[in-house]
């Protein structure tokens, strides 16, 4: 059994905690949180016993593992307490705000040669998961071009997204997960070319990013979390090649809290016959990341998605977009 500490418990903590809790093979053992309401209501709902600290928590349970939630900037000292404990470490995306940072939690880990993995939920995502099939097998011929799309309200459910010291910009909390799954694709982009609306502190909220690909691959991402009130969550990728074109279009209410009854429609259309709908794997990708955390913690191995290299590529090139966006160039990613 994998027993887990989860650190922050806002939207993100509890959906991790619902994860572990469908597992046969995980307890949590420990909520952290500074606010005593938050905490009690997880422990209250999912077991175990509620902390204010990580250090408090580590001291009185035999954990396995930390489950780390909380705004980005906190990710680091965490991290490393985490790890400085022999804990395992789950950390929710991104991995830090700047690169230095990143390694110095990747030195960490690697160090006491620790389970670490990184929650890029895309790679889980059941209809992301049959897109990334679908290209590795050849159906769509040569990928010529892709678009990715994710767009949200301004969240006002955790305010700190748009803190430009603690969030880092849309790019890094919205954009990223697009990045990396097209990373996932394609590989390592060569160059970066983005434009969009900066605003105080120097991030973007909205943001256009075009990435080229080797073999030609040319890749736009299109992120903004600041659109209006009432405006549905929404991500699409469409992805087309020689022979045919893939599409996903997913719409939710407000936020992504309301993903169980969200209108999701994924589609192939070949450049021969009639459209066909890709066979999906029932699941939500949230949970089935969890599950595979755990199951690497279990097995004693390095998780092969998901890793601490994928997430350090997925903010290096977040990074240059935003560079891009400010000196108004082309870059190297």
């Amino acid at each position: 059994m994998v027993k887990v500490v989860i650190v922050g418990c806002g939207f993100m903590g509890e959906t991790h905690a619902a994860g572990y809790a469908e597992s046969k093979n995980a307890e949590i053992v420990g909520f952290v949180d500074v606010a005593a309401k938050a905490r009690k209501r997880l422990a209250g709902r999912f077991g175990g016993r509620d902390y204010v600290n990580l250090e408090e928590a580590l001291a009185a349970e035999e954990a396995d593992a930390v489950d780390i939630c909380l705004p980005t900037d906190l990710n680091y000292e965490h991290a490393r307490s985490a790890a400085r404990a022999g804990k395992h470490v789950m950390l929710e995306k991104p991995i830090a705000l700047d690169l230095a940072t990143a390694d110095a939690i990747i030195r960490h880990v690697r160090r006491k040669k620790l389970v670490f993995m990184v929650g890029h939920v895309l790679r889980f995502w059941p209809e992301y998961v049959a897109i990334k099939k679908l290209v590795d097998s050849g159906k769509l011929g040569k990928v010529v071009t892709a678009e990715a799309v994710r767009l949200c309200q301004s969240p006002v459910w955790s305010p700190w997204f748009l803190e430009p010291k603690r969030g880092g910009g849309g790019i890094l909390n919205l954009g990223i997960h697009d990045i990396d799954f097209l990373n996932w694709l394609f590989g390592r982009p060569r160059t970066v070319f983005a434009a969009g609306e900066k605003v105080r502190g120097g991030v973007y909220h909205d943001l256009e990013t075009l990435l080229v690909y080797p073999k030609g691959v040319a890749a736009s991402v299109k992120t903004c979390m600041t659109m209006p009130k009432g405006y549905p969550f929404t991500m699409m990728l469409r992805v087309r090649g020689t022979k045919g074109t893939v599409e996903l279009i997913f719409r939710a209410g407000g936020n992504l809290e309301t993903r169980g009854g969200a209108q999701s429609e994924l589609m192939f259309y070949p450049e021969k016959g009639r459209p066909v709908r890709p066979k999906v794997k029932a699941g939500d990708g949230y949970k089935e990341e969890v599950a595979y955390f755990v199951e690497c913690v279990k097995g004693g191995r390095q998780p092969e998605i998901a890793t601490g290299a994928d997430a350090r590529l997925a903010l290096k090139v977040a990074l240059t977009a935003v560079e891009s966006a400010k000196t108004g160039r082309a870059l190297r990613a």
